[in-house]
């Protein structure tokens, strides 16, 4: 009988449930699913249909008139804003960053107190899970990084547009320099 016991024992340690909560994801989309496509306006690809207006909206937000001081003051603002965006990101991701890894140490110290094998598998999965999560979020970073250059390269162009206004041959008059501290 309690040989009999044992075995039930250790039956229910592999088989049975430990409770740990499940997740569920969905996997049936991806983004791009023809990123070499994407610049080629010739070629047909998934980002040109849903993009038309994301496309359009950004050029249209990338157009400036006015006079030439409050369009300097304008590209100011947005070199300012995306700066402090940036920063703010970034110590985001850092306490984010802790957070996970407190997590995952919380985790291994659970798999040290296992006392059966499917337990300890149950919590190596949770920790694969979890790296996976800070692998997404790696990728999502890298993807604000890309973002973050693009809007400097824009905030560039509208300066170099700006000069070119300044510049032009057709303004008669001497322009006013002044001190940027």
């Amino acid at each position: 009988e309690e040989h009999l016991e044992q075995t039930k024992k250790m039956h229910d340690s592999i088989t049975g449930n430990r409770n740990f909560g499940t997740s569920k994801a969905d996997y049936s989309s991806f983004f791009l699913k023809n990123p070499q496509w994407i610049y080629n306006k010739g070629k047909k690809s998934d980002i040109s249909v849903f993009m038309r207006k994301s496309l359009h909206d950004v050029l249209r937000e990338e157009e400036f008139s006015g006079p030439i001081i409050g369009v300097r003051k304008s590209i100011e603002e947005r070199s300012k804003y995306a700066a402090v965006v940036d920063k703010a990101v970034s110590l985001e991701a850092f306490k984010q960053t802790e957070s996970r890894f407190k997590q995952i140490s919380r985790l291994v110290e659970q798999i040290n107190k296992a006392e059966d094998l499917k337990s300890i598998t149950e919590l190596q999965a949770r920790i694969k899970g979890k790296l996976a999560m800070i692998q997404n979020e790696a990728t999502k970073l890298q993807m604000v990084a890309y973002l973050s250059n693009a809007e400097r390269m824009l905030i560039n162009q509208q300066k170099h547009k700006r000069s070119l206004e300044i510049l032009n041959s057709k303004n008669a008059k001497m322009p006013v320099i002044r001190s940027i501290r």
